[in-house]
């Protein structure tokens, strides 16, 4: 068993794969923490692939810290329970 199922798009989050993988899971009554990151839902500059990734927080550092400061806050929550 895993205590977290991260996905990552290139793409927007709402239609994306990570949207399938919610919806699989509920119709299979799964029960696991999954955190979905994707593109914003907003105009990013043009560039290189390494700079979008990076201003979007897609890059190795962005997912890392999204998944740090998911952790972290699922951890304050269960302290205040």
């Amino acid at each position: 068993e895993h205590e977290l199922l991260v996905t990552v798009d290139e793409n927007a989050i709402a239609g994306g794969a990570g949207s399938a993988v919610n919806e699989c899971l509920a119709a299979h009554d799964t029960r696991i923490s999954v955190l979905n990151l994707g593109l914003p839902d907003n105009f990013i500059q043009h560039g290189g692939r390494g700079d979008m990734l990076r201003e979007a927080g897609l890059d190795c550092e962005g997912i890392v810290g999204a998944v740090e400061a998911f952790l972290a806050r699922r951890e304050d929550f269960a302290a205040q329970a």
